[in-house]
């Protein structure tokens, strides 16, 4: 516990590379329908995407991707459950 407690004072507050404006855009967009905040691959930091966007993206790399998945018929499905 007393550990824990002395890790706080160690610890340094990360500096922002985003200045104030960009802060109140992020966080207008926090609760919008049309643009979600995604975080980037490779460490690139944050992205802002429309969703519809990013839905498309998701189906086309991942569940539409026949290389990798294989569309089961109801009878498989149900013996996989």
């Amino acid at each position: 516990m007393a550990i824990h407690n002395n890790r706080e004072q160690y610890l340094c507050k990360s500096i922002s590379n985003l200045n104030p404006k960009q802060w109140n855009l992020i966080y207008s967009l926090k609760n919008n329908d049309k643009y979600i905040i995604v975080k980037e691959d490779n460490n690139l930091g944050g992205c802002i995407l429309l969703c519809d966007t990013y839905i498309r993206h998701g189906v086309i790399e991942h569940p539409g991707n026949t290389q990798v998945y294989k569309l089961l018929s109801q009878q498989q499905a149900n013996n996989h459950q």
